[in-house]
């Protein structure tokens, strides 16, 4: 892809061949598991910070047999802590910039993301804690990364101690998301955001199955009874993939967003069952329109669940 969003996995080596002091390589693979409860969650991880730099998870063990060489390991289940209602959610500026100096990455730095998944590392990429300029994205993983044939390392013990760096986290999060008060608050008219589709483009991300009502979304039956909400529009981010695992061409992710009805003019908000899939879905859609009014809604369809299940209305099986 032209887009420097996107890396693909020759560069990279030969980013890495160059041996520039400024690159850093991050492996974002990650099991997505049940909600924590929130305050204890923060008392056991997020208020000691050594906690973060554990190396006991499933995630770190994969990272330990095999990862790209000189990357380390970003730890997803802590930058993106479980909150009162998310699934995921942002940390205070300090502690997250605390955590990425930790891993050596200095305000120069140009990161490169990657995972075990095809479009992994998106997530951390798409987030907005600023110098989203210099994150780039490995195209296809680290299995794009091997099928080329490229080496990767291990280490049996534990990883190379690596000097403090001095990165900045520039917050710019409400530049780039939205949350649940923003969609449902009424303006003067009466009307909240999810009413209001001609005038705003909402398109979930998860795939047509669970939209349409056809697979389980893994809501709770006995409060929810749709499968998404009236006016919202089905944009799967798996289609943006191609058989071999990579992002669609420029000029093809524009076309299939044409054909889901995507109007560069208009505010356009993304949404999914817990915010990952919706973060992908910006990151592509940003990645061919940079200047879009684009925005995130982290909490997505489990925070609807939680807080007023009766918006989940569309997709309803008589």
């Amino acid at each position: 892809m032209s887009s420097q969003r996107f890396i693909e996995a020759n560069k990279l080596n030969n980013l890495l061949n160059e041996k520039k002091g400024n690159l850093r390589v991050l492996d974002c693979t990650y099991q997505v598991s049940s909600k924590a409860d929130a305050g204890k969650y923060a008392k056991m991880f997020l208020d000691d910070p050594s906690a973060a730099l554990k190396n006991d998870t499933p995630q770190f063990q994969a990272f330990a047999k095999s990862h790209i060489p000189t990357a380390q390991h970003f730890n997803l289940d802590f930058a993106m802590a479980p909150g009162e209602f998310e699934r995921f959610s942002f940390l205070e500026p300090e502690k997250f910039q605390q955590y990425v100096q930790s891993l050596g990455i200095n305000n120069n730095d140009h990161i490169v993301l990657y995972s075990r998944g095809p479009i992994g590392g998106m997530l951390f990429a798409s987030r907005c804690y600023g110098h989203g300029d210099k994150i780039s994205i490995l195209n296809g993983g680290l299995e794009a990364w091997t099928k080329a044939g490229y080496e990767t390392e291990s280490f049996i013990d534990s990883p190379p101690k690596i000097p403090v760096g001095n990165w900045t986290a520039e917050y710019s999060l409400y530049d780039h998301i939205i949350n649940f008060y923003d969609l449902t608050t009424k303006d003067r008219s009466g009307k909240d955001v999810f009413e209001k589709s001609s005038d705003v483009n909402i398109f979930d991300a998860r795939p047509s199955a669970q939209f349409n009502n056809e697979a389980d979304s893994g809501f709770d039956k006995s409060k929810v009874h749709g499968s998404h909400i009236s006016g919202t529009k089905n944009l799967p981010c798996n289609e943006f993939i191609d058989s071999n695992g990579f992002i669609l061409s420029e000029n093809k992710i524009k076309e299939k967003l044409d054909s889901y009805g995507f109007d560069f003019g208009k505010p356009n908000v993304t949404l999914c069952g817990m915010g990952n899939q919706a973060s992908m879905l910006a990151t592509i859609i940003e990645s061919v329109y940079p200047n879009a009014e684009l925005k995130v809604y982290n909490g997505s369809l489990k925070e609807i669940e939680l807080r007023a299940p009766e918006r989940i209305n569309g997709g309803v099986k008589k």
